[in-house]
């Protein structure tokens, strides 16, 4: 099956995955040389088996392979790259092509990252980070989350030192953060217990502010409040004494437990002194 032909149901991951989206996922290089060859005629045979994993294979005998419920990272290729490479890219946007493109106006779809579980943070992030979430959890965290709405219709979530956003309903593996890569996992899990948080309160607001963990279970909401101006802090504490906290939190715990969050409200902590 070509990537002008219908394609089989079960892949609305592969849908969802624009191009912006997948430059944030790879490199906004990788993803116009990969769409500029499938514009030149080099379009892979797509083929897509009974579990919903899709095939691609291109002109010259490269054949790639994304299985279903898996990141990009979970693809293979024949190809000598390493880590994801073009053509993963070039297979995600001829599936795209040969897709029936979604009405205008079609409403964005209705889906919270709050109703992921633990064991599902676990498997698609890894345990050391999730413990590392875990950490930061305890000492609690403040968020800023933004359900789905037409004119953003990805859920997305402001954390104190960057932000996570979720194009692909019920896919974790596809969250994209401006995090580092190493910190990626960690704040996915705080994103996703942010949104668990706002889920509980049973927030209605399209943006909410939420404040999570800090002696309660994870996800718990134990503040909860209208969203504050933009860069406004999520925090209670201003001045010094945010920054004793903070201070006092890190002489606890030890520099090797500073997690993003901390290092971010330290920052901000320190430009507020300033200014």
């Amino acid at each position: 099956m070509t990537a002008g032909t219908t394609h089989a149901t079960g892949r609305a991951d592969l849908l969802a995955l624009t191009p912006e989206t997948l430059a944030a996922l790879t490199n906004r290089g990788l993803v116009k040389r990969a769409a500029k060859e499938l514009d030149a005629g080099v379009v892979p045979e797509l083929t897509t088996d009974a579990d919903a994993t899709v095939r691609a294979v291109f002109p010259d005998g490269t054949a790639t392979v994304l299985p279903a419920g898996a990141g990009l990272d979970d693809g293979s290729c024949g190809c000598a790259a390493t880590g994801v490479c073009r053509h993963l890219v070039a297979l995600v946007l001829a599936f795209r092509r040969g897709a029936a493109e979604a009405p205008a106006g079609t409403a964005p779809a209705d889906w919270s990252p709050g109703t992921l579980d633990n064991d599902t943070l676990t498997r698609a992030l890894g345990a050391r980070p999730v413990a590392a979430a875990r950490r930061v959890l305890q000492q609690g965290y403040g968020a800023v989350v933004h359900r789905p709405t037409a004119e953003r219709p990805e859920p997305w979530v402001e954390l104190p030192s960057c932000t996570v956003r979720f194009p692909v309903p019920d896919e974790i593996g596809y969250a994209t953060t401006d995090a580092s890569a190493a910190l990626r996992a960690e704040v996915v899990a705080l994103a996703v217990w942010a949104f668990r948080a706002a889920d509980a309160a049973e927030a209605a607001e399209p943006s909410v502010t939420v404040r999570v963990g800090g002696g309660g279970s994870a996800g718990a909401a134990v503040e909860h409040s209208p969203q504050p101006e933009a860069g406004a802090a999520p925090a209670a504490l201003t001045g010094l004494d945010a920054v004793t906290a903070l201070v006092d939190e890190l002489l606890l715990d030890g520099a090797a437990q500073a997690g993003p969050v901390l290092t971010g409200a330290l920052a901000r902590a320190g430009d507020a002194l300033a200014a």
